[in-house]
């Protein structure tokens, strides 16, 4: 290969040169090649008259040529190769080659070319099936109709169908070679088919590397067939063909042609990528113009649903009356809009999930927005091929049926008839077969989006004990760690969490999809926080941060997470020795629960909680990190109502604790349970009296009670 630069001068020429007059190489090709930065690539078969060759080149429109480099002749039958690598992909050049000898110069017609992509369909951007849709498209549709008894192939849609978008149902739209290059195939399809003609061109991707654009179910009637023949070269933008109108005449399919793309590579292949990504033109690579977004193809009203492991039965979610347990996985329903309907995949998809909690205190998210589980990237690898009957390659779309299709109960099975309600669906034509684009994110094993890392083993185990593992680790969904049934050390605490769903298309990367609020409920709650403050000075614009109007903070416990409750080691602050709480002034308390509550209510009770209630305090549930996790109320410490230092109804001397009573939200079998008291993962009936005892000190007149820990 003799490349631009490389310029051969000519040899002086000798007057007494007896050479025959030059005529034109054979076989004189200019084909863009579509490398980085793109280049044109001349070849010619020698004929053995030349002494050299001169190229010259000019920029469309202008008239004027400019040498572009000179060649020096060879024997007959060589090839030359030659390359121009001063190619703007938006501008189109015109070539010439003049073949020299003794006698003068010979000059070939001009030829244009350009290097630049073209979408292939002239009446609009319209896709209908989209790269690597799931299930048998293949162009059957309604096998029934089709004459087919059987249930078509199931798979990867081995390319992009390109919908004919003229409204004249007798006319198909002209069909051109996206990129530039050599026909290689022309065929009129199968015997006994009609309008399924096939050509296929060689793009050339530079490094002796080539892919081929095919084209199938072009029109073969009515003279509408190609007149290309095998070894043509068609520039970008030439039209190969029309789309067909008769192979889909009983309308269960509308009239497209299906575009793949095969490589060189060995073995040769089709589906090798994302056949948009060929494009240069933002509005060719993302023909719909709108980035991912959660969809509810099956019209179920939902687009995510949930799924116990290991059975894999469907999780009647609500947030308010059935949250999630257990080991579960989620599949979120998730369209690229490319075209009218049905709408497309994107080209890669992941999640990871927000726990409610800031990770300062605890570690509750699976992976991260900068690190994603992947669950598939066409960009990197493309896939191909039949699923495996579980379907787990690519989306697992076991039992996640078409709405009305009861039937349905693999991504390999199909329902005996039409799905009445279904919106997978073209025209009038309601679909046999699953939905599409139910995605289960939760089969993802790593970052990479690799098939090798697809598994049925991979799900959220959401009662995970936790072991401190960083939530960026590889094993972030803990779906192989053990199981707790307590609270204080779960790794996903219960409450509500955040699923994000991040898709790209060839133009909106990572889009960031929320799904509705995801609620856990595995584990009974406990108290992790507790403050209490005294109002010393009578004024209620005092206060300390969480107790407005008591600025003495005489008390504050933290739960450390993964540690037994209650500890000593976790008391923050006690003043015991130097507070004193007299009758007639306001204690404040504030609790932090470990997830969010339905009710909550707080006394002074005696003998350390065990006794009869002295005083009940007035409150009410807010929010810190998750709506209803906090509690915060007051009372006015009461006097002794006898004047009697040995008075039975306080007791002098005697121990006053926080009688702590709490109801977390409805779990899955409808049951709010209460405070778990000991860290025995079992509520307490008897609420939680672990915190802040009140030793009572009646002497008249100061009544005073002093503070204490437990």
């Amino acid at each position: 290969m003799r490349r631009l630069g490389a310029v051969v001068l000519a040899a002086t020429l000798a007057a007494t040169d007896a050479a025959a007059a030059p005529t034109i190489p054979t076989n004189i090709k200019v084909v863009p090649v579509y490398s980085t930065p793109r280049q044109m690539r001349f070849t010619w078969t020698e004929n053995g008259t030349a002494h050299h060759y001169n190229v010259f080149k000019k920029t469309d429109p202008s008239p004027t040529y400019a040498l572009l480099m000179t060649i020096s002749g060879g024997v007959a039958g060589q090839v030359v190769d030659v390359l121009d690598e001063a190619v703007v992909p938006t501008e189109s050049y015109t070539y010439r080659v003049e073949t020299c000898d003794a006698t003068g110069c010979l000059s070939d017609v001009p030829r244009s070319a350009w290097a630049q992509t073209v979408w292939p369909i002239s009446g609009g951007q319209e896709v209908l099936h989209g790269y690597n849709e799931v299930i048998g498209w293949a162009g059957l549709g309604d096998p029934v109709a089709l004459g087919a008894t059987t249930l078509p192939a199931t798979g990867f849609h081995n390319g992009v169908d390109l919908n004919k978008t003229t409204t004249n149902p007798a006319a198909g739209d002209d069909v051109y070679a996206p990129r530039g290059g050599v026909v290689t195939v022309v065929s009129t399809g199968a015997a006994g088919t009609i309008d399924n003609g096939f050509v296929q061109v060689r793009v050339d991707l530079g490094g002796g590397e080539f892919e081929f654009d095919g084209f199938n179910h072009l029109a073969t009637t009515g003279g509408l067939f190609t007149s290309l023949t095998v070894g043509r070269v068609v520039g970008p933008g030439q039209r190969i063909g029309r789309v067909g109108t008769q192979l889909f005449a009983n309308g269960n399919i509308g009239d497209h042609v299906h575009w793949q793309l095969a490589s060189s590579t060995n073995p040769i292949r089709i589906n090798i990528r994302h056949n948009l990504q060929i494009f240069d033109d933002p509005a060719d690579r993302d023909p719909g113009g709108t980035p991912p977004a959660l969809c509810d193809e099956n019209m179920d009203g939902k687009s995510v649903l949930y799924r116990s492991r290991p059975a894999g039965s469907l999780i009647a979610y609500d947030v308010a009356t059935t949250p999630i347990l257990g080991d579960v996985d989620v599949e979120a329903e998730v369209c690229d809009q490319q075209g009218t309907n049905p709408r497309q995949a994107p080209i890669d998809l992941g999640y990871w999930i927000e726990g409610p909690l800031p990770d300062s205190e605890q570690l509750d998210d699976v992976k991260s927005a900068a690190h994603p589980y992947r669950l598939y990237d066409f960009r990197t690898e493309h896939y191909g091929g039949l699923p495996t009957t579980n379907c787990t390659l690519l989306v697992d779309i076991a039992s996640v049926a078409n709405a009305g299709c009861t039937d349905i109960t693999s991504c390999t099975t199909r329902n005996s008839g039409p799905c009445p309600t279904s919106a997978i669906r073209e025209g009038t034509h309601l679909y046999y077969y699953p939905v599409l684009h139910h995605f289960v994110v939760t089969h993802a094993g790593d970052e990479l989006g690799g098939k090798a890392s697809i598994s049925a083993t991979q799900f959220w185990r959401t009662a995970a004990k936790d072991d401190g593992t960083p939530a960026t680790g590889p094993n972030a969904n803990f779906h192989d760690r053990a199981v707790t049934t307590k609270a204080t050390e779960a790794r996903f605490p219960d409450g509500d969490y955040t699923i994000h769903v991040v898709a790209s298309d060839l133009v909106h990367p990572n889009v960031d999809l929320e799904l509705p609020v995801t609620r856990l409920e595995n584990f009974a709650p406990f108290v992790k926080e507790v403050l209490v403050g005294l109002d010393a000075d009578g004024s209620a614009g005092s206060g300390q941060p969480g107790l407005p109007g008591c600025e003495v903070l005489v008390y504050d416990y933290k739960h450390t997470h993964r540690q037994a409750y209650p500890r000593p080691e976790d008391l923050v602050l006690s003043n015991v020795a130097t507070t004193l709480a007299r009758s007639g002034q306001k204690l404040c308390v504030r609790l932090r629960f470990s997830e969010p509550m339905t009710s909550a209510a707080v006394d002074l009770a005696r003998d350390r909680g065990a006794g009869t209630v002295v005083a009940p305090f007035t409150g009410a549930l807010s929010k810190t990190h998750q709506t209803d996790d906090t509690w915060s109320g007051a009372l006015v410490l009461p006097p002794d109502p006898s004047g009697d230092p040995g008075a039975p109804a306080l007791g002098d001397e005697s121990d006053l604790a926080l009688r702590i009573s709490a109801r977390d939200r409805r779990n899955a079998a409808g049951a709010m349970r209460l405070l778990d008291a000991n860290s025995d993962g079992v509520p307490d009936a008897g609420g939680d009296v672990n915190h802040v005892v009140l030793k009572a000190d009646m002497t008249p007149p100061t009544a005073t009670l002093d503070v204490i820990k437990p």
